[in-house]
């Protein structure tokens, strides 16, 4: 019980983005047409699009926009938006881990709070660093690790970038084809989430404790 009052708001979080990410994909089907008409029209140009304003917002995080997956799911296909989404999310990762690395502390006290770079610094493992920034890909948002990571010189910029795509790939893939499937395949696979994070948040966290720290 301890643990869940500890980590409340974090599994909050997950748990209202899941919810809105269902909501955004129900959307997204409802007014296929209308988004076809004003955005599919136009192609590359559209693609392009996206992938820019995805990837201002992981360098800028004003808002998450994995919520506007099932909106180019709805577009291009599951396939095709989970591929752009990668691009866009390792494309922002790679700025903003450069931006940290430049600009330091100044830049990235704008965009963070002292509070939350007190947590990073007790999530963030002390070794296997690698691995350690895979599954960190796909715990925790991408503009925090990026900028937590590219602030304190803890990997090289090469690794990281690999660690990142293997870190994003998978995750981007399950959500674009969760976000095309069927409403109830959608609610089963939201309550499958729910409890599964339930059960197995805690099993996850003294685990990785155990390995990176």
């Amino acid at each position: 019980m301890k643990f869940y009052k500890t980590y409340f708001w974090e599994i909050a979080v997950v748990l209202c983005i899941l919810a809105l990410f269902v909501l955004a994909g129900r959307l997204a089907g409802a007014y296929e047409d209308t988004l076809v008409r004003s955005i599919g029209q136009f192609g590359l140009l559209g693609m392009a699009v996206y992938i820019v304003v995805a990837t201002v917002a992981v360098i800028i995080p004003i808002f998450d926009f994995l919520l506007f997956m099932p909106v180019a799911v709805t577009l291009w296909g599951s396939f095709l938006a989970a591929l752009l989404s990668i691009v866009a999310w390792v494309l922002g990762a790679m700025v903003a881990f450069l931006l940290a690395r430049r600009y330091g502390h100044p830049l990235v006290h704008r965009l963070m709070s002292g509070k939350k770079l007190a947590r990073m610094a007790h999530i963030v493992p002390a070794h296997h660093m690698f691995f350690g920034v895979i599954l960190l890909r796909i715990i925790l948002p991408i503009d925090l690790v990026s900028y937590f990571l590219g602030l304190f010189d803890l990997i090289r910029f090469g690794p990281y970038v690999v660690a990142t795509i293997a870190g994003i790939t998978p995750f981007a893939f399950a959500f674009a084809y969760l976000s095309g499937a069927h409403v109830m395949f959608q609610l089963g696979a939201f309550l499958f989430g729910v409890i599964a994070l339930g059960l197995w948040f805690p099993y996850f966290a003294r685990l990785y404790k155990r390995v990176f720290e």
